[in-house]
């Protein structure tokens, strides 16, 4: 199973409060050909909260391991904020490789292409937004589609520097109000106020991917050789971000191959 990045999971609960808390216990939810046969269109809303690539940073584990205590944890606390300080430093040169490379742009249009293959998925419009939390009501109000599919997707270098990574959440919500019934939890107490609210999901997933671009002895030595070919850094950022939308496909084609499906972890 992916490990997704922390800043990812908490961007992801972000998204999951517009309104959109509550979530199930199950880590997806998936909906069956009884209910992708009543969507007759969908917009999608893609949003990237970051506006550089970010560096994984691994987790201090001194405190867990020496049997807890507020001194160990303290020293837990200084052991990952150097290792942060440390990646930051190291990916400097990276962020400056990517200067110019527009990774929602081009998310936008691989997600464009691979959803042409969701052959249930009738994609009237995609759009990007820079945060969903802040336009999932007003984007909910608005749209003219039967359902709504909200993408919040990210990207980083591992901690080690030797690869990429990117991930998504994704979530559809119904508009329509044919599709309101076939909601995960459609009547809970705030499914029923917020219309918005995760309860109300008719499908949600998270994926991710990783992608090997060098190899080095050391952090220093992977962080070095990645920035040095712009290049072929972006095209491997490119390559990560078509595997990411391929992903998300996927994950959408789960919806539809059975009635029963949604319980899938």
């Amino acid at each position: 199973m992916t490990k997704f990045p922390t800043a990812f999971v908490k961007a992801a609960l972000v998204v999951i409060t517009l309104g959109l808390t509550g979530c199930g216990i199950t880590p997806n939810h998936y909906v069956g050909a009884s209910v992708t046969k009543e969507i007759n269109s969908v917009d999608v809303y893609i949003a990237v909260p970051q506006v550089e690539i970010n560096a994984d940073v691994d987790p201090s584990s001194l405190a867990n391991a020496g049997g807890g205590g507020l001194l160990l944890a303290l020293i837990d606390v200084a052991v990952e904020n150097s290792r942060a300080n440390t990646a930051e430093k190291l990916i400097a040169p990276i962020k400056d490789a990517l200067v110019e490379f527009d990774f929602n742009q081009a998310l936008k249009a691989a997600v464009a292409k691979e959803l042409e293959g969701v052959d249930w998925l009738n994609v009237d419009d995609i759009v990007l937004v820079n945060a969903p939390t802040q336009d999932i009501e007003r984007s909910y109000n608005t749209a003219d589609a039967e359902a709504i599919l909200y993408v919040n997707a990210g990207y980083s270098v591992t901690a080690d520097f030797k690869s990429l990574r990117a991930w998504a959440y994704n979530t559809m919500l119904p508009k329509a109000d044919k599709l309101k019934p076939f909601g995960e939890k459609p009547d809970s107490r705030v499914a029923r106020s917020t219309p918005w609210h995760l309860d109300n999901n008719l499908y949600r997933d998270n994926v991710g991917v990783s992608i090997n671009v060098v190899s080095g002895k050391n952090k220093d030595e992977s962080a070095l050789k990645m920035s040095q070919d712009p290049k072929q850094l972006r095209e491997s950022m490119l390559v990560t971000i078509d595997e990411l939308a391929k992903a998300i496909a996927r994950s959408l084609k789960k919806n539809g191959q059975a009635d029963n499906i949604n319980k899938v972890s």
